[in-house]
């Protein structure tokens, strides 16, 4: 009995002497600190891989591939204000690409709340499907037969033969042309026929 006195539970569910637990509060704090550095540090990269316009959870890109990918998305931005954020992902996990690309452009907040002038790029490799999500303040240029022409023409064709920086650099390139050429239409409300 008396030596239940002096133990306690560790966070493991392990019986401890006080002295035990009292030795291991220096490396549980070490750990601690250890552990939030390291998440800390993955947040920072994850933060910066966003304001880059670019997550790869894929895989799909070198460094130099994506900086090259950025440096377009974030020309537009500066040049028109618009942003466009490519997004690839290994599997939908069976959900709907229509719904996780909603929610998703929903979350990363693309675009300019005043202009609702965002674009998404989404990929999922696996599940061979990707998606052009388009902000109201842009569909008055990037039109759902403009997006699917894009689609069709660049993306699916070179993700078949396995050239995804191409297939998205050029998705990028075509999409920022067409907001440049039609910089007075962006953040307008959509005109329907």
């Amino acid at each position: 009995m008396r030596a239940r006195k002096n133990s306690k539970l560790s966070s493991s569910g392990i019986l401890c002497t006080t002295h035990q637990v009292m030795t291991l509060r220096p490396i549980i704090a070490i750990a601690s600190v250890l552990l939030l550095s390291c998440v800390s540090e993955k947040a920072n990269n994850a933060f910066s891989k966003i304001e880059s316009g670019i997550l790869d959870r894929a895989e799909l890109l070198t460094a130099a591939q994506e900086d090259s990918i950025s440096s377009l998305i974030q020309g537009l931005k500066r040049d028109v204000g618009s942003e466009v954020f490519v997004l690839t992902v290994n599997t939908l996990a069976y959900e709907k690409l229509e719904e996780l690309s909603l929610r998703m452009a929903d979350s990363l907040r693309i675009g300019r709340s005043t202009h609702n002038d965002g674009l998404l790029i989404m990929v999922a490799l696996t599940d061979r499907k990707a998606r052009i999500e388009v902000g109201t303040g842009l569909e008055n240029i990037i039109r759902d037969e403009i997006a699917a022409r894009v689609m069709r023409n660049t993306i699916v064709p070179n993700f078949e033969k396995e050239k995804y920086s191409l297939a998205l650099y050029t998705a990028v390139s075509e999409i920022s042309t067409l907001i440049r050429d039609n910089r007075e239409l962006v953040g307008t409300k959509p005109t329907w026929k």
